[in-house]
């Protein structure tokens, strides 16, 4: 009977291939939770600025965003010909139109846009959320917020090592059981096998002594119990 232990190396590739399978999974829901609540807060932000700007109607909008923008957190606001209004972090002048913008098209459409995208003007990725577009002083517009895509990947980076140092710990225990199991089996079958070259040679009084795993346990004592009833006779 050929030893098990030729097995342990297909083991540990079958349970690498289910680790890493379930990190990729896991990493693309947590990506997704960390998303979601990137754009809540950006859509939290932008609705208590709407309530703000339509309290005003004579206010000067390219100084509420400018006002209105932290450093985590860009606004702006663009009209229906998609001309930038106003922009916490850029004069509106040097921005280009901003009509064909994905999450902008979304938002005339009267639903929340959002969309990860690089930005020409700060020359980094950006999360961006606007909000349905509303009336303002008689014009259309749209107030979208942003915040730069380094800080969902700041939060990812840590998540992703905390999964990495979980599948590997996962990876080491599994490992050392599976190890632990085969070695088991193998030397209960290693006892079985020579318990029956024992019958076959006459010798009855051969007791295997195998104690786990349970399953093979039974089958040394069925057989021992067996050779003993032949002996009896």
């Amino acid at each position: 009977m050929k030893p098990l232990y030729k097995y342990f190396p297909l083991f540990i590739a079958l349970l690498v291939a289910a680790i890493v399978s379930t990190g990729v999974y896991g990493g693309f829901v947590v990506r997704s939770l960390f998303y979601d609540r990137i754009t809540t807060g950006l859509e939290n932000t932008a609705e208590m600025l709407r309530s703000l700007l339509l309290r005003d109607t004579q206010v000067d909008i390219d100084a509420f965003c400018k006002a209105s923008g932290t450093e985590y957190t860009r606004v702006t606001i663009i009209d229906a010909r998609g001309v930038v209004l106003g922009d916490s972090l850029a004069p509106p002048a040097e921005m280009g139109n901003h009509g064909t913008r994905p999450e902008v098209l979304e938002a005339f459409l009267g639903k929340i846009g959002s969309e990860i995208r690089y930005s020409d003007t700060l020359g980094r990725n950006m999360v961006y959320l606007a909000l349905p577009s509303f009336e303002y002083n008689g014009n259309t517009i749209v107030l979208r917020t942003a915040t730069a895509f380094s800080s969902l990947n700041e939060k990812l980076r840590g998540a992703y090592v905390q999964i990495t140092l979980a599948g590997s710990v996962i990876l080491v225990l599994l490992s050392a059981l599976g190890f632990m199991f085969i070695r088991r089996t193998n030397d209960a079958l290693h006892i079985i096998q020579n318990a029956v070259r024992e019958y076959a040679k006459g010798n009855l009084a051969y007791r295997p002594k195998v104690y786990r795993p349970q399953a093979l346990k039974q089958v040394a004592d069925t057989i021992s119990s067996l050779a003993g009833d032949l002996l009896a006779r």
